[in-house]
């Protein structure tokens, strides 16, 4: 469900978008789960808070609003709540991928469709 939408500069984040979502730890606690989308450009007209959007909906375009080096996604995954004091997790160790860091740059191991 889109929690929350700010198009204006928001902190760090300029334009962004927060989708709410539940899981469940591995003895069935749910859990409020918040995937919190940065420095877009803008958003699809269909997308507004209370919406329901399912996995691979598009939700937001990527930009480059707020505090940016240049056009990119931002994606944070934060645990109850999305305000800068919720616990955050970090969406790469989250989704198994590698990261590395060489000389000022990140390189990514992302995997593939069907490594998903």
């Amino acid at each position: 469900i889109v929690e929350k939408i700010a198009l204006s500069g928001v902190g760090g984040f300029g334009s962004w978008v927060v989708i709410k979502s539940v899981a469940q730890d591995k003895s069935g606690t749910e859990r409020m789960i918040y995937h919190i989308y940065g420095h877009i450009e803008s958003i699809p007209a269909n997308i507004v808070e209370g919406t329901m959007v399912i996995k691979g909906q598009v939700v937001a375009f990527m930009g480059s609003q707020g505090l940016s080096s240049g056009p990119h996604l931002h994606y944070e995954i934060r645990e109850g709540g999305y305000s800068s004091s919720a616990k955050s997790h970090d969406p790469m160790a989250l989704f198994g991928w590698k990261q590395t860091v060489t000389q000022n740059t990140t390189e990514s191991s992302v995997p593939q469709d069907n490594d998903i």
